[in-house]
């Protein structure tokens, strides 16, 4: 009986234990899915940029895209590798129209491209290129854009356009929720002018109009910052600093292109509600990035060294020829047959004389 009984408490316990085996199993069922998406939705969005490769690829630095060089189709990558993402295209060519633009997530992440026909037509100029993604995170609305400048010209098309103003100048679009503008980025030759040690103002808008108190970040390829808070124009000042230090300055490229970030954000407290979700505030975050080269006076010794190396070389051939000229002998012919003769006529005169 007793060891009846033992086997009975055990089996006991083993349903009992069995029970709250199920309990647990039941729970995390039903509970696992609140902590998964408060584990979503607890980190805030990361700013994210427009760039010409792939995000797998972005070890290899950023890569440049020439003012000069036409595609009849253009094609950039979202920096992030987010999957989840809601997002909005919007293409703004040089004269304000609102051309198509194409967003595509494959294995790669996130692309977008857009046409850009051949010859000095509507999209001859700096065309604007519009990222929008929305999320509710921790009751707030963020509004993350990404902008990209694409300058669409070839010098074979000529610079008829060059007195269009909007055809070399980074324009606001109404219909983007926060974008970033900056002046003088270029010539009306659509060279970029961007270089160390210049002053680039640059304005933050929202739908068209510019945001005051908006913050600024720039941030340059070897990760110096600077932040400014919007003037009541929705504008910041910065200098562009030099850290383009080559470790052999024999390798010193004065057309090096040093990569640079512009960044804003700004928040307002407005109650609404996306996607079933809702919110209590909302985050603006845009970026634009772009370019910029040496200053003169990084390579002006080139240039000096060069100067004085020409004036050796000038000298230096000057005074080998006026040597020479120096040394050389002037050349004598003598005609013997002309000295006998000049001899005989001179006797002749002589004898008759006497």
């Amino acid at each position: 009986m007793k060891k009846k009984q033992n086997i009975i408490t055990h089996g006991a316990r083993a349903r009992k234990g069995n029970s709250h085996g199920l309990w647990f199993i039941i729970s995390l069922i039903f509970i696992s899915p609140v902590f998964a998406n408060q584990n979503e939705t607890s980190s805030e969005p990361e700013p994210f940029y427009l760039m010409i490769r792939k995000p797998a690829e972005m070890n290899k630095g950023f890569k440049h895209e020439s003012e000069h060089a036409a595609k009849p189709v253009r094609k950039y990558w979202l920096s992030t590798v987010e999957k989840d993402l809601n997002l909005e295209g919007y293409l703004m060519v040089p004269e304000g129209a609102e051309k198509e633009l194409n967003i595509e997530n494959n294995k790669d992440g996130y692309m977008i491209s857009f046409n850009s026909p051949w010859g000095d037509g509507e999209q001859h100029g700096a065309n604007n290129a519009y990222v929008v993604d929305k999320k509710v995170v921790n009751n707030t609305l963020y509004i993350r854009t990404a902008k990209w400048l694409a300058i669409h010209h070839s010098c074979g098309w000529g610079h008829g356009r060059k007195h269009e103003e909007k055809r070399h100048t980074a324009l606001a679009f109404e219909k983007v929720p926060f974008e970033i503008v900056p002046q003088v980025l270029w010539d009306d030759k659509f060279h970029v002018r961007t270089k160390t040690g210049d002053t680039i103002k640059v304005y933050a808008y929202a739908y068209g109009k510019p945001v005051e108190n908006a913050q600024i970040t720039i941030t340059t390829e070897h990760q110096w910052k600077k932040t400014m808070v919007a003037d009541e124009k929705g504008g910041v000042q910065f200098q562009i600093i030099r850290d383009y230090y080559p470790k052999d300055w024999a390798r010193f490229h004065r057309i090096h292109r040093s990569f640079m970030l512009f960044e804003a954000e700004y928040e307002v407290r407005q109650k609404g509600e996306y996607k079933g979700l809702s919110y209590d505030r909302i985050k603006m975050i845009t970026t634009l990035p772009w370019k910029y080269s040496p200053a003169l006076d990084d390579y002006a010794s080139y240039k000096y060294g060069l100067i004085v190396g020409m004036l050796f070389f000038i000298l230096t051939i000057g005074g080998v020829v006026f040597y020479r000229e120096r040394r050389r002998k002037p050349f004598l012919e003598l005609d013997f047959e002309k000295k006998v003769k000049e001899k005989q006529i001179r006797e002749h005169i002589k004898n008759e004389k006497n």
